[in-house]
């Protein structure tokens, strides 16, 4: 592997290229993004200047675009399901007809639009199994013309994996206590 790794945009977008540096920066931030300038430094050997001037630059070329902290919602109560929507040929309207409701949805956490057999994935959160019942028949009644076929699957449990892309054959010393996941 070379001194840097390449992130590929879609059409139009410029690509930007990552150095060591960079890398090593949202490896650890990947790890837990809470992490302070000051331990990503000692961390990493670099200046404090340096780490928040990097994470500045990443941050104003829109390659590091949120820090978000990962919620074991079992905790809180919640079962959480992903289930996978197939719908007949959908028009441009239909599908942002589709979107914006599963978006304005409060059990939807999240939407993915795909291709091959299913359109969108969507993650829910129920508190109960009757109440994941009541939302399966208000999405499907939402969409009686338009969806063929979905399938539901109950998330037991959910690993966050770090980007593979930016890690790779990076190692990292005086880690203790950062990951929420073990080497």
């Amino acid at each position: 592997m070379t001194e840097s790794a390449r992130v590929i945009v879609p059409e139009g977008r410029e690509e930007k290229k990552l150095d060591l540096k960079d890398r090593k920066i949202i490896e650890v931030l990947s790890r837990n993004s809470r992490t302070p300038i000051t331990r990503i430094a000692k961390i990493l050997g670099y200046s404090k200047e340096v780490v928040k001037y990097r994470i500045d630059k990443l941050i104003k070329e829109n390659i590091i675009t949120d820090f978000y902290a990962v919620v074991d919602s079992s905790k809180l109560g919640f079962n959480k399901f992903n289930i996978y929507l197939e719908f007949y040929t959908l028009s441009k309207e239909d599908e942002k007809f589709i979107i914006d409701y599963l978006l304005s949805h409060p059990n939807v956490s999240w939407i993915i639009t795909t291709s091959g057999k299913w359109d969108f994935m969507i993650q829910i959160y129920t508190k109960t199994i009757t109440e994941l019942d009541l939302v399966l028949m208000e999405i499907s009644s939402k969409f009686v013309n338009l969806l063929k076929e979905y399938e539901l699957y109950v998330i037991t449990q959910f690993h966050h994996i770090r980007p593979k892309f930016i890690s790779e054959n990076i190692k990292l010393e005086n880690v203790k206590n950062l990951p929420y996941h073990p080497e």
